[in-house]
């Protein structure tokens, strides 16, 4: 079955105005998802989508800019009580307008749920020629264990960076970590070792076994055994 671009907008916009969200709003949530989707990022489209979809009675009604720091240059939004989704477009277009005016610009997000890839927000920046560098941080998996220890404490946090324009430019969006988890968990899902070893056993064996995650493993940092 395939869907084409502008339907696949309508079946993602549509049940979000039917959860309270406004029209606009719902459009750009569907609209990073499906930029998600076409970068190929398949574990951080639609399940993010579908965590907003589920917690619409929590913040559907007020997507207003919440700033509780601010700055010429910098900003920090509480997005507790917004959508994800909005939250970040709303991040970029803050710090791209500070840029603009002051030749820097940063705005830090707070307490945000699951935002996705930080590809598709960036893509913002490339409308406006605006270099980008995105980082994200979150306590709320533990997955990869320092360098040098077994015990998982980290997440897998994404970085991206954006330079250029629409028509001549680059994004740059991956993990901290060898792999991510959503990968990980399609590798078990289909019964696959992963490309290296990247994970660690309890013992602090290295395997490429991706089900050491299930027998409270860790995963390695990017570089993996040889380098992470």
């Amino acid at each position: 079955m395939q869907i084409q671009w502008k339907q696949l907008l309508e079946l993602l916009t549509q049940p979000l105005i039917d959860k309270g969200f406004t029209d606009e709003h719902a459009k750009q949530i569907a609209t990073i998802v499906r930029r998600t989707v076409g970068m190929g990022i398949t574990t951080h489209g639609i399940r993010p989508w579908v965590a907003t979809l589920n917690r619409a009675e929590e913040f559907a009604k007020d997507q207003s800019l919440q700033i509780e720091q601010a700055a010429p240059a910098f900003a920090v939004i509480n997005a507790s009580e917004i959508a994800p989704q909005i939250a970040m477009d709303i991040a970029v277009k803050e710090a791209i307008q500070r840029a603009e005016q002051y030749g820097v610009g940063t705005v830090g997000v707070n307490n945000p749920g699951w935002v996705g890839a930080l590809g598709p927000y960036m893509i913002e920046a490339l409308k406006h020629g605006t270099p980008c560098t995105i980082t994200g941080q979150s306590v709320t998996c533990v997955d990869c264990a320092p360098i040098g220890g077994l015990d998982p404490l980290f997440s897998t946090n994404p970085i991206g960076f954006s330079y250029g324009t629409l028509d001549d430019g680059m994004i740059a969006d991956f993990s901290t970590a060898a792999i991510s988890m959503g990968k990980t968990g399609q590798l078990i899902k289909a019964g696959q070792l992963a490309p290296d070893e990247w994970y660690r056993e309890q013992d602090g064996t290295w395997t490429d076994d991706p089900m050491a995650m299930k027998r409270d493993g860790s995963l390695a940092f990017t570089g993996g055994k040889h380098g992470g």
